[in-house]
């Protein structure tokens, strides 16, 4: 069986890669306690009535993964610390399952057993969190889409919108709106074939002059909703103008499960701009 690995994810510029020269190679491969994933969906009891509120997130939840094994033989102890920096340590890394399979994830615990009786082994359970919870067989990527002179008149984006896992949506990074002149609102549609009849539809309005607006996509955890923060590049912790959705739904624009040219529609009012669009490339998730 490969032996499984587990190191530091290395960003360099939009590719994710492993660092093999810092990773830990499993002396025995540990055994991996089965995983779930889980739709981001919860249930909020309205107190005095027999109704319920469901907040459907078009998201899933980040998962635990738990791996059991033993350490055996004189380098029990240098392999236990070396596992545990990994563990311990901040940063993305990657846990490699076999040679064609690996998951992101961050250090959660370790705990291990010693005593009088474990006098050649010892036995450990570590934890790990994977805040992008499906297997990929491949370093995934940043890609971009770019669209230029949009105006007031709709326009369209499609070319490379893809997520071909067919496992989850996926939202996007971020959406970059680049201006010379004045611009007063920014309209991106998804789930339609124009803006009036999309049902994912989030606007943007303020004004931004001859600079580029920003909206980042986030997860707040302490509301349990998804965020979008419009700012100006080169200003990211000062919020720039005000993002509404759509009364018909909770989620903004996305690239459905499936999707292998998804199209966004888009429309900006003030002045001409090129739109460009931020995603995970998830042509490679294996589950």
């Amino acid at each position: 069986m490969t032996q499984m690995q587990l190191g530091p994810a290395i960003s360099s510029g939009s590719q994710v890669y492993y660092d093999s020269a810092s990773n830990f190679d499993f002396p025995n491969n540990p055994r991996v306690i089965p995983v779930q994933n889980a739709s981001e969906k919860s249930i909020v009891d309205v107190p005095y009535r027999s109704l319920s509120n469901v907040l459907d997130f078009g998201t899933v939840s980040p998962i635990t993964i738990v791996l059991q094994g033993t350490l055996y033989g004189s380098s029990r102890y240098t392999n236990l610390r070396s596992l545990s920096k990994q563990v311990y340590s901040s940063g993305l890394k990657k846990f490699h399952l076999d040679g064609t399979k690996f998951i992101y994830v961050n250090g959660g615990n370790i705990k291990y057993s010693l005593s009088g009786q474990r006098s050649t082994f010892i036995d450990y359970i570590v934890t790990l969190n994977s805040p992008i919870p499906f297997w990929y067989t491949t370093d995934g990527s940043i890609s971009t889409v770019a669209t230029s002179t949009v105006d007031a008149t709709e326009k369209s984006a499609s070319n490379g919108l893809n997520n071909t896992s067919g496992t989850a949506p996926n939202h996007l990074v971020k959406w970059d709106i680049t201006t010379t002149g004045t611009i007063t609102e920014v309209i991106i549609a998804q789930n339609g074939t124009t803006i009036a009849n999309s049902t994912n539809v989030l606007t943007w309005t303020g004004s931004v002059n001859n600079d580029t607006l920003e909206i980042w996509t986030f997860y707040d955890a302490n509301n349990q909703m998804i965020l979008y923060w419009p700012c100006l590049d080169g200003s990211r912790t000062t919020k720039s103008g005000s993002i509404s959705l759509s009364a018909t739904t909770i989620d903004g624009p996305q690239i459905p499960a499936g999707a292998t040219n998804e199209v966004f529609r888009l429309k900006v009012t003030g002045a001409n701009a090129t739109v460009t669009a931020y995603f995970w490339d998830q042509s490679d998730w294996v589950f």
